[in-house]
């Protein structure tokens, strides 16, 4: 936020964050065990006295519809989805729509209620209300809106600062979109597949929206990466990880 502030002169607000870390930590100290939702980068972020106390395990994609149709072409708009939660900047939202605005040429869909955030779309108003960026609030993704979306949309765009594991992210790898991915969301990518973001600002995310692959290399990483997504963060894995943890411990 302080960078946002910075670049723009700016007022916006801080949000997400946690009222004590030092209760969080208390809390692990306590625990005999502890379950970690993301990967080694999450774990990271941890003291490395609590780490023989954490399993990793996952997330699920949320929302999904009862039958998942199977990407298997690259639709003609090229468009960019970003579906994220609450605290747009905490998400980076204000880096993707900073880039696009650069770029008349590409298309953005924005599907996150930011409503209830007045100072970031009091904001970033002029840009939201450009051509190529369609501000949609939240949709549902089980929806005939959010299909519609989606059919025009080849790759989501996430620069989060800050995750355990994005469920937005894991519905959207299930959903066929092409990930370009904070390294802080707690995922990791089959080797070879998609963008990983590092650093997080516009220029980065600009970058990375212009270095898309060819529609075949396209295809061929999303046929790797949407059944890999549809079977590490379904409900029936997340079930299976947790009874087999909890058996395990108790």
């Amino acid at each position: 936020v302080a960078r946002a502030n910075s670049r723009r002169g700016a007022h916006l607000i801080e949000r997400r964050l946690l009222p004590s870390v030092e209760r969080v930590r208390n809390g692990i100290e306590m625990s005999d065990h502890m379950m970690l939702l993301g990967n080694d980068v999450v774990q990271s972020t941890y003291p490395t006295y609590l780490h023989h106390k954490m399993t990793q395990t996952g997330t699920c994609a949320s929302g999904l519809p009862e039958e998942v149709t199977m990407r298997d072409y690259i639709p003609e708009e090229r468009a960019f989805l970003f579906h994220a939660g609450s605290g747009a900047v905490h998400k980076g939202l204000d880096l993707v729509i900073e880039a696009f605005a650069r770029h008349p040429e590409l298309t953005l869909h924005i599907t996150g209620n930011y409503r209830h955030e007045p100072d970031f779309i009091d904001e970033y108003r002029a840009e939201l209300e450009l051509p190529n960026i369609h501000y949609h609030g939240w949709v549902v993704v089980a929806s005939e809106r959010f299909e519609e979306i989606l059919s025009q949309c080849v790759a989501f765009v996430l620069p989060t600062c800050s995750e355990g594991q994005s469920p937005a992210a894991a519905t959207c790898m299930a959903l066929g979109l092409y990930p370009i991915l904070s390294i802080y969301a707690g995922h990791d990518l089959p080797d070879g597949c998609g963008i990983r973001l590092s650093e997080l600002t516009v220029d980065e995310v600009e970058e990375a929206i212009l270095s898309l692959p060819d529609d075949d290399e396209l295809l061929r990483q999303v046929s790797i990466i949407q059944p890999y997504a549809l079977d590490r963060y379904s409900r029936d894995t997340f079930k299976n990880q947790m009874i087999h943890y909890l058996k395990e411990w108790l």
